[in-house]
């Protein structure tokens, strides 16, 4: 099953029980890979990240990068195009690009409940504007707390 929802500059995509795709680049998109269940096996930039629950990667743009999970696996993906404000601590800026580590520590069960609230939100036929931004900050703070590296409560 797939699952995908995109917003002004971020992009929510769950897959559960078995995908793979091909090896692909993103023009102007970070994205960050979340396995919240089982493993996900990871190639970017030619070299193999195993990744389990609670093990993430970011990809930034023009990283070359796919993924397969197993039927007993899935896995959340955050997309972005800007870096949330106040993440650039710790990261360096490349050729007008903000790096981050690469590799990412995440409490799974966190943000499978937060997925499921984004979504909710998002999925009524007439989601109320307030909400929407409300929710869009609420992705960007979490990405903001991923990407600087603290542990969350």
């Amino acid at each position: 099953m797939e699952l995908n929802m995109t917003l002004n500059g971020l992009e929510l995509w769950k897959a559960t029980g078995g995908f793979a795709n091909e090896p692909h680049v993103h023009d102007d998109w970070y994205q960050l890979t979340l396995p919240v269940r089982g493993q996900c096996y990871l190639v970017q930039e030619q070299n193999a990240y195993p990744l389990k629950a609670g093990m993430g990667i970011v990809a930034h743009p023009q990283m070359e990068h796919h993924f397969e999970i197993g039927s007993d696996s899935a896995v959340i993906v955050i997309k972005f195009r800007k870096p949330p404000l106040g993440s650039y601590e710790g990261a360096e800026l490349s050729g007008g690009r903000t790096e981050f580590r690469p590799g990412q520590t995440f409490d799974p069960a966190e943000i499978s409940s937060l997925f499921r609230s984004w979504h909710s939100i998002l999925l009524d036929d007439m989601p109320d504007l307030l909400r929407v931004q409300e929710t869009e900050l609420a992705i960007e703070t979490y990405l903001r707390r991923m990407l600087m590296g603290r542990k969350m409560k």
